[in-house]
């Protein structure tokens, strides 16, 4: 259940990122009174100083409220942005996009809280890895979304149809992609595990600071995005990932090994 809500909010919200800065860019060259042709870029940016925000202070409203409840809160937040495109508004626009980074935060809390509260020691691992998995089709379905789209409105400006002559560039996109979707999948996937082996007591606060880490440095990708050349973006991804791997790697010898002690503890204090 938690996996296909999961595949629900994301599906909407990925199919919506895809294509956000292309509509409002697009928005702007009809009306540029109405919105910056950069807000789509601004309003992530401001999206993730709220998730940044958020991550401090969600762990404390899921000991409060508990993780159903704020999933639901979380659920709401993501359905107030898109109503915003049916009456586009620069105010409404930025105040939707702080909902969506609270409703991130929220969303995430509960997602692990949820889990782990439904879950042993043992079954951790394979309940989140099922969950995860359910969840990360929202991007098979978003694609499918938005390919069916592009094919229907493949039109250029002068209105000719529009050619693809790089056709060559697909396969390697495709796989590109899904290299990219796989190890975001695992990525998130273990760390929610090491969170809740490593600090069982502290899982949601743990969690919590390994998110605000993310969404400050996305924030600041989004709002340098304008400026920054798109070969200086793909190398300094490359560097960013190779580094994030070698750290990656180290925590989780270490929680391993942390695991294994604690299991063969359990095992002398049970004999």
């Amino acid at each position: 259940m938690l996996g296909f809500g999961h595949l629900c909010i994301m599906v909407g919200y990925d199919s919506e990122s895809f294509v956000l800065e292309s509509v409002i860019h697009s928005i702007h060259e009809r009306s540029p009174d109405v919105i910056s042709k950069y807000a789509g870029y601004y309003g992530q940016a401001v999206m993730y100083i709220i998730y940044m925000i958020g991550c401090l202070f969600s762990p404390s409203i899921l000991n409060e409220i508990g993780s159903k409840p704020i999933l639901i809160c979380s659920a709401l937040c993501f359905a107030a942005f898109p109503l915003g495109f049916f009456f586009t508004n620069t105010y409404y626009y930025y105040f939707s996009q702080m909902l969506l980074g609270l409703g991130y935060a929220l969303y995430y809390q509960g997602h692990g809280g949820y889990l782990t509260s439904h879950s042993s020691r043992k079954t951790i691992e394979t309940n989140i890895n099922i969950a995860w998995s359910v969840g990360c089709c929202c991007l098979l379905l978003s694609s499918g979304i938005l390919a069916s789209v592009t094919s229907m409105t493949a039109v250029s400006q002068n209105g000719e149809e529009r050619q693809f002559s790089d056709t060559e560039m697909y396969p390697f996109i495709f796989a590109l992609g899904l290299l990219i979707g796989i190890g975001d999948c695992c990525l998130n996937s273990c760390r929610s595990v090491i969170c809740a082996l490593a600090m069982p007591d502290r899982r949601a606060q743990a969690f919590s600071i390994s998110k605000l880490y993310q969404a400050l440095g996305s924030c600041i990708l989004f709002f340098a995005s304008p400026i920054i050349p798109l070969p200086v973006y793909t190398i300094g991804i490359s560097i960013h990932c190779l580094v994030a791997t070698f750290f990656f790697f180290k925590i989780a010898r270490k929680t391993q090994s942390m695991e294994r002690k604690m299991t063969i503890s359990e095992e002398e204090e049970q004999k």
